[in-house]
């Protein structure tokens, strides 16, 4: 139940992340895409997990202050069932079965 409810706030995280940096295309701006099963973030994940069965264990992780920028047309995407960013992943459980 754990790794839906992560799984759907990744989703979430990244439909933002997609609206905010301007939609993608020619017009510039970062196209986050995830192809079936797949979860697809447009920044950072920290202390989060994502993957089936995936679950967090430890406290909450203190969120970074800072991000590297997005690059103007980078895209992010993960293939079926994979799991992709566009920043920087850090103490977080990523994959079937995983924990943090």
């Amino acid at each position: 139940m754990t790794g839906a409810i992560v799984g759907l706030a990744a989703l979430l995280v990244s439909v933002l992340a997609l609206f905010r940096g301007g939609g993608g295309g020619s017009a510039g701006g970062r196209l986050v895409r995830a192809g079936r099963g797949g979860i697809a973030v447009g920044g950072d994940i920290t202390g989060s997990a994502l993957g089936k069965n995936s679950k967090v264990t430890g406290p909450p992780t203190t969120p970074r202050t800072t991000s590297a920028p997005a690059r103007e047309g980078d895209d992010v995407r993960a293939g079926r069932d994979g799991i992709a960013t566009g920043g920087d992943v850090t103490d977080s459980a990523l994959g079937e079965g995983s924990e943090r």
